[in-house]
C-alpha cells in the first residue's frame, strides 16, 4: 500500500540529502540532485520512517482522490461494482477521517469493513463491555435525540452528542463509547461523529436499535 512516490522519496533520502528537505519528489530530485549530496555514513532501513514519508505524501492528496486510489488498490473499483454504490458513497464521505488515520493505502482498505458491515456486528471484548446495561441505557436515551436530528453533518452531530452528554450529566466518553461500539463493534475506529456522518442517518439508527436490543 505504499505509493511509488513515497518509496522513491524514502529510498533517495537513505543515502542522499539536500539541506533540510525531508520530502523530495521525483520532479524535485531531477532539479536538485547532485553527487555532492551523497552521504558517507552507512544507510539504515527504517520502516517507521518510510511509513512517515508515505503518510506525508498521502496527506497532501485530496481525500476523494486518495479514496479512489484505495478503492483501486483493494480491487473494488466502483465502475466494476465490487462494492455497492451505497458503500462506496459511505467511503467517500469517510475519506477525510480515514485519511487522517492511515499512512498507506493498505491502512485505508483495512477500515473498509466498518462501512460494509450491517448489524448484528461481532463485538470485541471492549465493545461488549461498552454495551453493558448502562451503555445500552445511554443509547436508549440517545436514540430519540438522533431520530429528531435533521442536520446530519459532522459538526452538527458532534454538537448534539456533546449537548446530550451535558444534559445527562456525564462526560462525552460515556456517550461516545457505547455509540462507537454500536456502530463498529470495536473501540478502535474513526470518531463517532465521522462514522455516523459517513453511515448516514438510516444506517446509524439501525445500528443503535440493534445494539439496544442485545441484552
Amino acid at each position: 500500500g505504499y505509493s511509488a512516490e513515497g518509496l522513491f522519496s524514502y529510498l533517495l533520502k537513505l543515502g542522499w540529502s539536500h539541506g533540510d528537505e525531508d520530502l523530495v519528489t521525483r520532479d524535485r530530485a531531477l532539479e536538485i540532485f547532485d553527487l555532492s549530496g551523497i552521504g558517507k555514513s552507512p544507510s539504515r532501513l527504517d520502516l517507521d520512517k518510510l511509513k512517515s514519508v508515505n503518510k506525508a505524501l498521502q496527506d497532501a492528496l485530496a481525500p476523494a482522490a486518495l479514496m479512489e486510489a484505495a478503492l483501486a488498490f483493494s480491487g473494488a473499483d466502483p465502475s466494476e461494482e465490487v462494492l455497492s454504490q451505497e458503500v462506496v458513497a459511505r467511503l467517500l464521505r469517510a475519506a477525510p477521517a480515514l485519511q487522517a488515520r492511515s499512512a498507506t493505502l493498505a491502512d485505508m482498505v483495512r477500515q473498509f469493513a466498518f462501512f460494509e458491515a450491517e448489524p448484528p456486528l461481532a463485538l470485541d471484548a471492549k465493545a461488549q463491555s461498552a454495551l453493558d446495561a448502562d451503555g445500552q441505557a445511554m443509547l436508549r436515551a440517545l436514540l430519540p435525540v438522533l431520530e429528531a436530528q435533521g442536520d446530519w453533518q459532522i459538526d452538527s452531530l458532534l454538537a448534539v452528542l456533546k449537548a446530550f452528554a451535558s444534559d445527562q450529566g456525564v462526560k462525552v466518553g460515556k456517550v461516545f463509547m457505547p455509540l462507537r461500539a454500536a456502530l463498529t463493534g470495536t473501540m478502535a475506529s474513526p470518531g463517532v461523529a465521522e462514522m455516523a456522518y459517513a453511515f448516514g442517518k438510516d444506517k446509524t439508527l439501525r445500528h443503535l436499535r440493534h445494539a439496544i436490543g442485545r441484552l
